[in-house]
């Protein structure tokens, strides 16, 4: 079976991404932001359309970081 990353999503938002392996980011792009503050700092735009910036990564077990 093939290597796979679950994206949790619920009601709209996505609660958790799971099996991101050590050395991999997953990147969200949420465009349904419409409702939200034009300054907000993770708001981004790409080709003329703003979207809500995410980035998940392993939790820091899973790099080898110690947890505090």
């Amino acid at each position: 079976m093939s290597q796979r990353i679950i994206i949790v999503m619920e009601g709209g938002i996505i609660q958790d991404i799971v099996g991101i392996p050590p050395g991999l980011a997953v990147e969200v792009r949420d465009f349904d932001v419409e409702d939200l503050d034009p300054t907000q700092e993770d708001i981004r735009t790409v080709e003329g359309e703003d979207y809500l910036y995410a980035l998940w990564e392993p939790p820091a077990d899973a790099r080898g970081e110690a947890q505090p």
